[in-house]
């Protein structure tokens, strides 16, 4: 039994330009403000150009919203920031001749190209890894092209050793034992690199997988899972996990978890 504590959080960048939709020329110093449950994470200003960047945000989607006097505010529901990379999103706003304001709302796509991306790998987001029948980094990790597994365990990344591939949670380098003990629950994404390995990672000869964990949430919550072979099979497998965060007291939060215990009897 592991417990670990969101201090690392690994964090991405949001990039674009603000435009108006008639003619093209960009709107110097709009606000730009990013948003997550109803509440302003953080935000920006765009420069003459028209153009901001913000960072540093930590992963996850968000709503992100473009607005300046004398135009309809536009926002897009939705965006996802990624750890370690930049998000691009333009802002095309209309002038606005009404009194009262207006919010226009759209739905951010993910691009199928990313114009920062360097590295060959993959990234797995929260939404998709809890669809996957696996518990643990590794089985994520395997859904990656040029990624081995065998029996759970990371065999190899590109033909590389198995030791060659480095783990990291949060930004934190970790043992590949200690990826296995963070939920599912409490994952908000993991990265594979597979080559082109940035140098911020240092010496690495193979792979790299990345997890970051979910933010601290304003509001308590948890979740709860137990899995049993116990009446199926005499192997008795037997998994809990769960995962609680909330807040501590006023304007501060406090993420922890309490991950995998597992029980095999052994059968001769």
């Amino acid at each position: 039994m592991s417990i670990s504590t969101n201090v690392f959080a690994q964090s991405g960048t949001l990039q674009g330009k603000v435009v108006d939709v008639s003619n093209g020329e960009a709107i110097a110093f709009a606000n730009v403000s990013i948003e997550s449950n109803g509440q302003i994470i953080t935000g920006g200003m765009t420069d003459f150009d028209g153009k901001f960047v913000i960072k540093p945000i930590p992963a996850g989607n968000y709503d992100v919203k473009a607005s300046y006097v004398g135009y309809h505010t536009l926002q897009y529901k939705g965006v996802k920031i990624m750890s370690g990379k930049i998000t691009f999103q333009d802002f095309k706003i209309s002038a606005s001749t009404q009194v009262l304001s207006e919010v226009e709302v759209k739905e951010y796509k993910i691009p199928l190209i990313s114009k920062d991306q360097t590295a060959t790998g993959g990234s797995v987001t929260s939404e998709e890894i809890a669809k996957m029948p696996g518990r643990d980094a590794a089985a994520v990790a395997s859904t990656v092209g040029g990624v081995y597994s065998e029996k759970g365990e990371i065999g190899s990344v590109r033909g590389s050793r198995s030791e060659a591939t480095a783990y990291y949670i949060d930004g934190v380098k970790v043992s590949g034992g200690a990826s296995k003990s963070m939920p599912k629950s409490a994952t908000s994404q993991v990265e594979v690199i597979t080559g082109g390995v940035p140098a911020k990672y240092g010496d690495v000869t193979g792979g790299i997988i990345s997890i970051t964990t979910k933010e601290p949430a304003r509001e308590t919550y948890g979740a709860v899972e137990l899995i049993t072979s116990k009446f199926l099979d005499p192997y008795n497998y037997n998994l809990a996990e769960f995962m609680v965060t909330g807040p501590l007291y006023s304007k501060k939060t406090i993420d922890a978890y309490d991950s995998t215990k597992i029980k095999k009897n052994v059968i001769a």
